[in-house]
């Protein structure tokens, strides 16, 4: 069961840095607003919350 709880909390935050910079360079590149880029990083960190809660 930690293994698994392990694993999910990694690819967690693999997928959160995954938006976090993808949002960034789209904000760098002038395709989306601040607060596209604010909202996509705080709803993928509430989604790592969430689950680390869940999973602890």
């Amino acid at each position: 069961m930690v293994a698994i709880a392990s694993m999910v909390i990694s690819l967690t935050f693999i997928w959160v840095i995954w938006v976090t910079l993808g949002t960034f360079r789209a904000w760098q590149s002038g395709e989306v607003s601040v607060f596209e880029l604010t909202w996509s990083v705080l709803r993928a960190c509430i989604v790592l919350m969430v689950l680390g809660f869940y999973l602890r």
